[in-house]
């Protein structure tokens, strides 16, 4: 909301959002893929009380390589 009053009042600077922008993109690019094990994972167990969950370790186990 702070972002958004700020663009009504003309306070950004567009151009420097642009080039801060293109910085991120172009970083992106140089990031290489790697494989990520986690060796803990055959031991990491769901509270019993959770409804879906062969899904929702897959989502942990997930966000952990996203980490």
């Amino acid at each position: 909301m702070e972002h958004q009053g700020k663009v009504a009042a003309g306070l950004i600077d567009f151009k420097k959002y642009e080039q801060n922008i293109n910085l991120l993109k172009a970083c992106q690019l140089l990031i290489e893929p790697m494989e990520v094990l986690i060796p803990f994972a055959p031991k990491l167990e769901l509270p019993p009380h959770v409804f879906k969950k062969m899904r929702t370790k897959n989502h942990y186990l997930t966000l952990i390589k996203a980490m």
